[in-house]
C-alpha cells in the first residue's frame, strides 16, 4: 500500500479502533504529515518503539497536534492551524463518534451528526426515511432537556438505539452535502480486540463485546437474552483499521459516495452461543482474577432472562442490601455497595446489547471482498481485512488474553503459545476428578507378559539363548535359560497399565494443583507429538533434560492430559532401589537400567530386544540423555549408553521403522522441588542426599508453592535425516551401516563400522544436548537469583533489583532467550520470585542479599548459582570477552584501553580452557566469531573500538557494570580451574591419587582458600565443577591418568592421577597456572603469586588426615 506521501487529517477517538489505525498509519504508511487530536501513549505503540530508537522523536517529526473538539460548532480551534490544513490535508478519517448507544438524543446528534458535517466528511448506500436530515437535526435541537428525555425512545424511532439513528442521520446529511468529494463510509460491527495487529488480542476499552465477555469471564453474567441460533457480528480492530485504510486509498481517485461493511455475519458468521462457549472454555482453562462466581452463562428467552435474573440476582442482592443497613462489617457493606454496582453494569450491558442478541443481524460484505482480491500477496497478508481468514475459536481465547493482558495487567501467555495444565480440566472438585479420570480411562494399555513373549522369542534372542546353550559350562539348559531371561527382562522392563494409571496420576494430579500456580506447555507443540506418532512407520524419542525427579511424572501427566499414548521412560537405577515405588512407577512405563549387569551378554541382548519392541510397535519411548540431574543448573555432558541401543536399532531395522522422531525437551521449574539437597551433593555429602522415595513420598503431604513449571518440546529432529546426513559427510556405504546385505564383511570392516555407529550416536547425542541448551526456558527465579547473587556484598536494595531485573529481562530477550513470563516483570511477580527463592535470601530493611548461615555455611550460595546457572548459554561468549577485559585492571580499560590482539590472546586462551564445562553452542573458537561478539557489544554501548591500524578496546562508563554482571557468570569456574592447578602445583610427580581422592582434597582446599579470602565465589568449591576440571587439565596431557574410564565392561574404574615428571608437561602446567592467576587479579594485589603458593603449602600442611599428601 502506497499513500504517495500524502497529508493526512485524522479526528479520531481515544479507544481501540482510532488508536489502531494511528499505529497503522505510523507502522505501515508513507504519509508525510498527520495531524492529529491526540498523542499516543498506549501499549500498542510497543512495537514502533521498539523500532525507532528516539519514539518521540520519530512521532513528533511525523505528527502535528491539533487543539479541538468535534462538539464544538469551531472543531479546529485555532485559526492558523486550520488554515494549514485546509492548505495540505488531503485525505480525512473521521472517528470521533461515541459508541454509547444510550446517550442522549441532544448529545449524541452532537458528535454522531454534527461532528462528521464539521469535517465534511460523507460516506456509502443510504438508507433514506421521510424527511430532510438537516430540518428533522434543526428540530430535534430546539427540544428541551426534559422533551428529549421524555419522548426519546418515540422520537429515534425505527431506530433501537441513539447511536444508529444519529449514524443514519450523519450519513444522510454527508450524502446530501458531499459535492464532488471521495467518500467513503465504513460500518463495522461490533468491533473486538486484535487479531493479529499490532498485538494479537490488544484492547483497550471495554464495550459492548468486551463487557460481556468480561462480566462472563469472572462469573457475573450467567444468563443471556438470545435465540441460540442468532449471529453475533463481531470484526477485530485490526481488520476494521486496515479496511478504513485500504478503502480509503481505493476510493481516493473516485468521485462517488462508497458504503463499506467491514463484518463477518455475511462472510464467516459465529453464533452468539458458540462464541461464548469459546470464551468461557478458555476462561476456564487460563482464569481471571477476582472471579466472583461459576464460569457458565446460557442463552435463555426474553422472559426467562428477566425471571432468572430477578431470582438469581436481584433478590439475593435485595436480601443482603438489606441485612447490610441493620449489621454487618464495613468490609460486608462495602462488598454489598460494589455486588449492587456490578449488577447494574451487568444489566446495562445486556440491555445494550440485547437487541443485538435477540435478532439475527445479516450485513452484506461483498465490497471488501471485492478490494481484498485486488491487492498484491504480500499486501493480503500486511492488510488482511478478509472476515473468511478469521479462526472463530482462537479469535474468542485472543479475546480473554487480549482483556487479561491489556486491561487487567495479567501476566499471561498468548492462547496459542501456552497451556496451562492444572486448567484443563480445571473446575469444581468432583467435576475435576470426573474429568481427568475420563482422560485415564483413554490410556492405551501395554501387557507386560505381552511384552516379554514378543522379546523373549524373537530371533536376536532365541540364537543368544542357543550360544549360550552351547557353550555354557554350568549344564544351563534352553528352558532354565528362558526362565532367566524372563526374569532379568521383567525387571528391566515396564507396561502401562490404565488401573495403575488412575490410581496414582489421581493423587498427583490434586497435588500439582496444590503445589504448582501453572504446568505451561504448548498445545501446538502436544499436538505435533501426536501427529508425528500417527504416522505409520514412525517411533518418537522423547528426549527430556534432567533437573528433578518429578521430570519422570510431569511428561506422563501431560501424555494423560492431553490424551498422548504415555511414555515408556529409562529411569535410573536410584528409582528401582525402592521397591514399592519401583513396582508402582514400572507399571506406569517407567523402566530402569542396571547398567551392572549389561556387561553379560543375555541382558545386554534383552534390553536392546525391550528398546527395538517397543520403538517397532511405535510406542514413545523417553531417555534422560544426562543419566544424573542437573544439580549446577545447567545442561550437562550426555553419556549415551541408551541412545546407542536406539540408533543401532534404527540401523538395524529400517525396513521396520522408517524413522525415528527424536523429541527433545526441557522441563523448567520456578522452584526446583529437591534442590534443597543440591549444595550436599556438590559438596559430597552423601548423609543429606535426597532420594527419589524422599522426593515423592514429600509430594503426598508437602504444601510449599513451587510457582510455575514449563515444558517445552522443542523442534523435532528427524534421525533418518541426520543419518543419510552422516552417510554423505563420511562418503560410507550406506548398506555397510544399515544392515544391508553385501555378502560376508571382513573383520577388520565390521570394526570399523562400529566405530562410525559409535561416534554418529556421540556427535548426535552432542546435538540432542545442545538442543536442550538452546530451549531452556529462564524462569524469573533464575533471572532475580542472578542479580541477588552478583551483588552477594552489600546486598542490593528493592528499588534496584526491580531495575537490574527489568535490564537483565530485556538483555535476555535481546539475545533471543525464551522467557516464562510474556511480560515485563513488575514489583508483584518479582515479588513472587522472591517468595520461591525465601530459603536462600536474608532480607533486612528491603535489603536482600544471599542468607549465609552461621559457621560459614555457604550452601545457599550455591542454590542461587544453581538458578543463575541456567542463563550462562544466553551470556558465555561476553563472559569470556568481560572477564578477560577486566582482568587488565579498570584504570587500563578505562583510560588507553586493552589491545585488539592481547584481548584476543586472553580470550582465546579462556575459552579453550573452559569450553568443554560449557554445554554451549557456538562459542568462541576464532577470531571472527570473537570479533563478532566485540561488535555486539560495541553496539549495546558496554565498550569502544578505537583505532584503525592498532586498535583498543576501552570500557564505556555506561557499560562496567553490565561487564562485571556478565563475567559473574564464568569466574566461579575460572576459580575453581586455577585452585586445581595450585593444588596440582603441590603434589610430589609420580604419586599417584586416586581421583575421588584428588577432588575431595581439591575441594577441601578451595574451601579453606575461600574462608581466607583468596576466592571470592562459593560456588567454585562444587566437585562437579572441580571434577570437570581434573578431567580437562587430564585430556590436556599435563595431569596423567592410570586407569580406563566407566564403560559397560568397566563399571566400577578405578582412576588415578599422578603428575607427570616430564619438565615440558610441568613447565606447561607452571605456564596455565600464571596465566590463569591473570584473571585473578585481586590475589597478585594481596600476596603475589609466589607467597600464595607459600600460604597453599601452609594450609595443606594444617589439612586433615584425610585431606593430606607428601609435599
Amino acid at each position: 500500500m502506497h499513500w504517495l506521501s500524502w497529508y493526512v487529517f485524522c479526528q479520531i477517538n481515544t479507544l481501540s479502533l482510532g488508536k489502531v489505525v494511528l499505529e497503522k498509519l505510523l507502522r505501515s504508511v508513507e504519509c508525510k504529515k498527520i495531524y492529529l487530536l491526540i498523542r499516543p501513549k498506549s501499549e500498542i505503540f510497543e512495537s514502533l518503539r521498539l523500532q525507532h530508537e528516539d519514539f518521540m522523536a520519530y512521532v513528533d517529526e511525523k505528527i502535528i497536534g491539533v487543539e479541538g473538539d468535534i462538539s464544538e460548532p469551531n472543531v479546529i480551534f485555532n485559526k492558523d492551524k486550520l488554515a494549514e490544513i485546509i492548505e495540505n490535508v488531503e485525505v480525512i478519517i473521521n472517528n470521533a463518534a461515541s459508541i454509547d448507544f444510550d446517550l442522549r438524543l441532544d448529545q449524541a446528534i452532537q458528535i454522531n451528526y454534527m461532528g462528521p458535517r464539521r469535517l465534511g466528511y460523507i460516506d456509502e448506500k443510504i438508507y433514506n426515511y421521510p424527511g430532510d436530515p438537516d430540518e428533522i437535526v434543526n428540530k430535534l435541537l430546539s427540544l428541551s432537556e426534559h422533551e428529549i428525555l421524555s419522548q426519546q425512545k418515540e422520537l429515534i424511532k425505527p431506530w433501537v438505539n441513539t447511536y444508529t439513528f444519529t449514524k443514519n442521520l450523519s450519513e444522510r446529511s454527508l450524502q446530501k452535502h458531499r459535492g464532488d468529494m471521495p467518500l467513503l463510509i465504513l460500518r463495522p460491527a461490533i468491533i473486538i480486540s486484535a487479531y493479529e495487529q499490532p498485538q494479537p488480542g490488544w484492547i483497550d476499552s471495554l464495550a459492548a463485546a468486551g463487557a460481556l465477555t468480561l462480566f462472563a469471564t469472572i462469573g457475573a453474567l450467567q444468563f443471556v437474552p438470545s435465540n441460540k441460533n442468532n449471529r453475533g457480528d463481531m470484526i477485530p480492530v485490526d481488520f476494521v483499521s486496515n479496511s478504513v485504510l485500504v478503502g480509503t486509498a481505493f476510493q481516493a481517485n473516485r468521485n462517488s459516495l462508497q458504503i463499506q461493511h467491514c463484518a463477518t455475519s455475511h462472510q464467516n458468521p459465529i453464533l452468539w452461543v458458540d462464541y461464548v462457549i469459546h470464551v468461557l472454555d478458555y476462561a476456564r482453562k487460563k482464569p481471571m482474577e477476582n472471579i466472583i462466581g461459576n464460569i457458565q452463562c446460557k442463552f435463555v428467552p426474553e422472559k426467562t432472562y428477566y425471571r432468572m435474573k430477578y431470582l438469581k440476582t436481584t433478590l439475593p442482592t435485595k436480601a443482603l442490601t438489606y441485612i447490610s443497613q441493620y449489621g454487618g462489617s464495613q468490609t460486608f457493606k462495602k462488598n454489598v455497595q460494589r455486588l449492587n454496582k456490578l449488577n447494574d453494569k451487568v444489566s446495562q450491558v445486556v440491555e445494550l446489547l440485547k437487541e443485538f442478541t435477540l435478532n439475527d443481524w445479516c450485513f452484506e460484505s461483498k465490497r471488501v471482498l471485492e478490494i481484498h482480491q485486488q491487492l498484491d500477496e504480500a499486501d493480503k497478508v500486511n492488510w488482511n481485512f478478509n472476515p473468511k481468514t478469521i479462526d472463530w475459536p482462537l479469535m474468542s481465547h485472543l479475546m480473554v488474553y487480549g482483556i487479561q493482558k491489556f486491561m487487567m495487567k495479567m501476566d499471561v501467555a498468548l492462547p496459542h503459545e501456552q497451556q496451562n495444565l492444572l486448567q484443563k480440566v480445571n473446575t469444581r472438585y468432583f467435576e475435576d476428578a470426573a474429568q481427568f479420570y475420563s482422560k485415564t480411562n483413554k490410556v492405551k494399555g501395554v501387557n507386560l507378559d505381552k511384552l516379554i513373549d514378543k522379546v523373549m522369542f524373537c530371533d536376536r534372542v532365541q540364537n543368544q539363548l542357543r550360544i549360550q546353550c552351547q557353550g555354557n559350562t554350568s549344564n544351563s539348559t534352553y528352558h532354565s535359560l528362558m526362565k532367566e531371561g524372563k526374569l532379568i527382562l521383567r525387571s528391566m522392563s515396564a507396561q502401562i497399565d490404565k488401573n495403575t494409571i488412575k490410581a496414582v496420576f489421581m493423587g498427583f494430579h490434586t497435588r500439582f494443583k496444590r503445589i504448582f500456580d501453572q504446568i505451561i506447555v504448548s498445545d501446538a507443540e502436544l499436538k505435533n507429538i501426536s501427529n508425528l506418532q500417527a504416522q505409520k512407520g514412525n517411533a518418537v524419542v522423547l528426549i527430556p533434560s534432567f533437573k528433578s525427579y518429578l521430570d519422570f511424572i510431569l511428561l506422563i501427566y501431560t501424555h494423560i492430559i492431553y490424551e498422548i499414548d504415555l511414555p515408556f521412560i529409562c529411569g535410573m537405577a536410584e528409582f528401582e532401589d525402592v521397591a514399592i515405588l519401583s513396582k508402582i512407577l514400572k507399571r506406569c512405563g517407567g523402566f530402569f537400567v542396571n547398567y551392572k549387569k549389561l556387561d553379560q551378554a543375555l541382558p545386554k541382548v534383552l534390553l536392546e530386544e525391550f528398546l527395538s519392541h517397543i520403538l517397532k510397535d511405535q510406542q514413545i519411548l523417553g531417555y534422560h540423555l544426562e543419566r544424573k540431574r542437573e544439580r549446577s543448573g545447567k545442561i550437562i555432558k550426555p553419556l549415551p549408553f541408551i541412545f546407542e541401543q536406539i540408533v543401532d536399532t534404527y540401523m538395524r531395522s529400517p525396513d521396520d521403522i522408517q524413522d525415528i522422531i527424536l523429541q527433545p525437551v526441557t522441563i523448567n521449574y520456578d522452584k526446583i522441588y529437591e534442590g534443597e539437597s543440591f549444595p550436599y551433593e556438590l559438596l559430597g555429602d552423601e548423609g543429606n542426599r535426597e532420594s527419589v522415595f524422599k522426593i515423592l513420598k514429600s509430594i503426598l503431604w508437602v504444601s510449599e508453592k513451587y510457582g510455575r513449571a514449563y515444558i517445552k518440546y522443542c523442534k523435532p529432529i528427524s534421525l533418518k535425516e541426520k543419518v543419510n546426513e552422516y552417510i554423505k559427510q563420511k562418503g560410507i556405504d550406506p548398506r555397510l551401516l544399515l544392515n544391508r546385505q553385501l555378502g560376508p564383511v571382513p573383520v577388520e570392516v565390521q570394526n570399523q563400522v562400529a566405530i562410525l555407529k559409535s561416534n554418529f550416536a556421540d556427535t548426535m547425542s552432542m546435538e540432542l544436548a545442545y538442543t536442550l541448551t538452546d530451549n531452556l526456558v529462564v524462569m524469573s527465579t533464575q533471572i532475580v537469583a542472578s542479580v541477588i547473587i552478583s551483588k552477594r556484598q552489600g546486598g542490593i536494595t528493592e528499588d534496584e533489583l526491580v531495575s537490574k531485573t527489568l535490564w537483565l529481562y530485556e538483555e535476555i530477550q535481546l539475545r533471543g532467550g525464551v522467557t516464562c513470563q510474556s511480560s515485563k516483570p513488575n514489583k508483584q511477580s518479582i515479588k513472587n520470585s522472591l517468595t520461591y527463592l525465601k530459603s536462600f535470601i536474608d532480607t533486612k530493611k528491603d535489603v536482600f542479599s544471599p542468607s549465609v548461615k552461621a559457621n560459614k555455611d555457604y550452601k545457599n550460595i550455591l542454590m542461587l548459582a544453581y538458578y543463575r546457572n541456567g542463563l550462562i548459554q544466553l551470556f558465555l561468549n561476553e563472559a569470556y570477552i568481560s572477564a578477560s577485559l577486566l582482568a587488565f585492571g579498570e584504570s587500563t580499560v578505562d583510560s588507553q584501553g586493552v589491545p585488539l590482539n592481547r584481548l584476543w590472546d586472553q580470550t582465546e586462551f579462556l575459552t579453550n580452557i573452559l569450553r568443554d564445562e560449557f554445554v554451549v553452542r557456538n562459542q568462541i573458537n576464532d577470531f571472527e566469531s570473537f570479533m563478532e561478539v566485540l561488535r555486539f557489544m560495541e553496539k549495546r554501548g558496554y565498550i569502544q573500538i578505537t583505532g584503525d591500524a592498532q586498535p583498543h578496546i576501552k570500557v564505556i562508563r555506561e557499560g562496567k557494570q553490565a561487564l562485571k554482571f556478565f563475567r559473574t557468570f564464568i569466574s566461579p569456574f575460572v576459580e575453581s580451574y586455577w585452585v586445581t592447578l595450585s593444588y596440582f602445583r603441590q603434589m610430589r610427580p609420580a604419586t599417584p591419587i586416586l581421583q575421588q581422592d584428588i577432588e575431595k582434597r581439591i575441594q577441601w582446599l578451595a574451601e579453606t582458600l575461600h574462608d581466607e579470602g583468596f576466592l571470592m565465589y562459593y560456588e567454585s568449591c562444587s566437585l562437579e565443577s572441580i571434577g570437570n576440571s581434573v578431567q580437562h587439565y587430564s585430556n590436556m596431557g599435563v595431569l596423567k591418568r592410570i586407569g580406563e574410564p566407566f564403560s559397560l565392561n568397566n563399571q566400577k574404574p578405578e582412576i588415578y592421577f599422578q603428575m607427570s615428571e616430564n619438565k615440558v608437561e610441568q613447565n606447561t602446567l607452571k605456564e596455565i597456572y600464571e596465566r590463569l592467576t591473570f584473571f585473578k587479579p585481586q590475589l597478585t594485589l594481596i600476596t603475589g603469586i609466589i607467597n600464595f603458593e607459600d600460604d597453599v603449602k601452609r594450609i595443606l600442611t594444617k589439612a586433615p588426615i584425610e585431606h593430606t599428601f607428601k609435599l
